[in-house]
């Protein structure tokens, strides 16, 4: 699996992730939220995919961020979140970060040297159709 860091207010997180995906991806067969994650499953054809992804936060990732940049983290997001995606499928991780992350109060680290707003990293997936940040 491979990961990327969704960095929110404290307001949003991982209860309203589980809302706002019930209610825009139909290809959803389960989603958990339990134990401080959510756990997604993906469908195809009414049948289970086999892809799970899941969410969970990480507030240990703040102490080892280096100063500056959770200095430009805290310019957008004031009191940040940090929540872990780990995924296997690029183009459901894209999906997912259509509605969780379209937004200029989340911050997308996809750790290999972007941190751009979410609605910015959005947009960057639109426009580059097929981008695989990691093999650029």
């Amino acid at each position: 699996m491979r990961d990327l860091i969704l960095i929110t207010n404290p307001e949003y997180g991982l209860d309203e992730f589980e809302s706002v995906l019930k209610q825009n991806i139909s290809n959803i067969a389960t989603i958990n939220k339990n134990s401080g994650q959510v756990s997604i499953e993906f469908k195809k054809n009414n049948e289970l995919f086999g892809e799970i992804m899941q969410i969970e936060e990480n507030p240990e990732v703040e102490q080892f961020s280096e100063p500056e940049e959770l200095a430009a983290i805290k310019e957008v997001v004031a009191y940040p979140r940090f929540y872990f995606i780990h995924f296997k499928d690029i183009e459901h991780l894209k999906l997912i970060l259509k509605y969780l992350a379209n937004r200029s109060d989340v911050l997308v680290d996809n750790d290999h040297g972007l941190i751009p707003i979410g609605k910015d990293f959005v947009k960057m997936c639109e426009d580059k159709i097929g981008w695989d940040w990691v093999k650029e």
